[in-house]
């Protein structure tokens, strides 16, 4: 972990023997870290300081996300052309198949995306990228334009509606994905006032602007602010 300027060995358990490839901290629960160690899965729940084993896949794990609406649901996928998708329900201790749709190829990289209710996966893969949500049965291709070549790596901007891919030799790509508009959405969009420095005989009165990004009318939004 890096502390100020330094950094300072943060686990006091052992954490098998090579190197950790992969380390994922939960978007809702930042006690919560999970790494991997070729085919084990760890977990942390005091922010890193001791891990437990909780999943060995018996096939090198090349992906892992954590769902960012419910931290009890977590995939990965292993390496391979035979190497599969898998889902958790329970925190990481038991997974289960869910790569129907898929071709025999490797699977390289997955991603959630927030604040949509119907949980969309996003693959890549070595050809291409993959669709999947909770209305769908099966895996379906999501790469119209995209070259066939393998994607190595996904994000997601929430905000923009927007899959960024990233490919083996052909650039990168982006791409906008389906969203779904929440029944109550406010974002804080401009800082008003104050709008210079405060000391301690100012009289401060807040202003803010925000944006209704929700379905629904608000007239009002409270506001908890602190000044340092």
């Amino acid at each position: 972990k890096l502390t100020g300027a330094s950094w300072v060995i943060q686990n006091t358990t052992t954490l098998g023997g090579g190197n950790l490839e992969l380390i994922k901290i939960d978007p809702t629960n930042d006690d919560i870290i999970y790494v991997t160690n070729g085919s084990v899965l760890y977990k942390s729940t005091d922010k890193g300081i001791t891990f437990t084993s909780v999943y060995n896949s018996f096939s090198e794990i090349t992906s892992l996300e954590v769902n960012s609406l419910n931290n009890e649901i977590v995939y990965i996928t292993t390496t391979g052309n035979n190497g599969q998708v898998r889902k958790s329900v329970n925190g990481g201790v038991n997974f289960t198949n869910i790569s129907t749709g898929l071709p025999n190829i490797g699977k390289n990289i997955i991603v959630h995306q927030g604040n949509n209710t119907n949980n969309p996966l996003f693959l890549g893969t070595s050809l291409g990228v993959y669709y999947l949500d909770d209305l769908t049965t099966s895996w379906e291709p999501f790469d119209t334009n995209l070259p066939n070549v393998s994607v190595t790596d996904l994000e997601i901007n929430i905000e923009d509606s927007k899959l960024i891919a990233a490919t083996y030799g052909r650039g990168i790509w982006q791409t906008d994905i389906p969203t779904l508009t929440p029944s109550d959405d406010v974002k804080l969009s401009e800082i008003q006032n104050p709008t210079f420095n405060i000391n301690c005989n100012t009289n401060l009165s807040p202003i803010i602007k925000v944006k209704n990004n929700g379905l629904n009318s608000i007239s009002t939004v409270n506001v908890t602010y602190s000044i340092d």
